[in-house]
């Protein structure tokens, strides 16, 4: 019986040295990988928050302004009075009240509201602590794209 012994080369497979640097390039560009997923889905998240305060904000000054814009000057003189609107917190969340119905939103909170002679003035605070300031007047003064 002849038994035959084959000696391995180093040219035949790869060294431990040459696994080790493909196992190191590897992970090191997955690494770099992750790092990219992670810093996109934190710019998405931002992103996200941004809009909804951009929504909800819009959809306010829409809301706000329309029932202002009811308001005849001076508004002791109409039958619409102010006491119809109710602007109020609950639960830190911002509660927009027009003739029993009610509209809240979840990203701003009221800060103050001031009447003026010919108009009502609200500020309003974001969930990213921004100062917001809606004005609008007595009569119908529509936003641009209502007519």
């Amino acid at each position: 019986m002849n038994l035959k012994v084959r000696l391995y080369s180093n040219q035949d497979g790869f060294t431990f040295l040459e696994v080790l640097v493909a196992i190191a390039i590897m992970s090191i560009s997955s690494f770099a990988i992750w790092n990219g997923v992670h810093g996109g889905l934190n710019v998405l998240e931002k992103i996200v928050i941004k809009s909804r305060i951009t929504a909800d904000l819009a959809l306010f000054e829409k809301l706000f302004r329309d029932s202002i814009n009811d308001i005849s000057t001076p508004y002791w003189e109409d039958e619409y009075t102010l006491a119809d609107l109710s602007l109020y917190n609950e639960n830190e969340i911002l509660t927009f009240e027009l003739h029993d119905i009610k509209h809240q939103f979840k990203s701003l909170t009221l800060v103050e509201i001031e009447e003026q002679e010919h108009g009502m003035q609200v500020r309003l605070k974001t969930e990213g602590d921004s100062i917001i300031l809606v004005y609008a007047r007595y009569g119908s003064f529509h936003l641009s794209g209502d007519l």
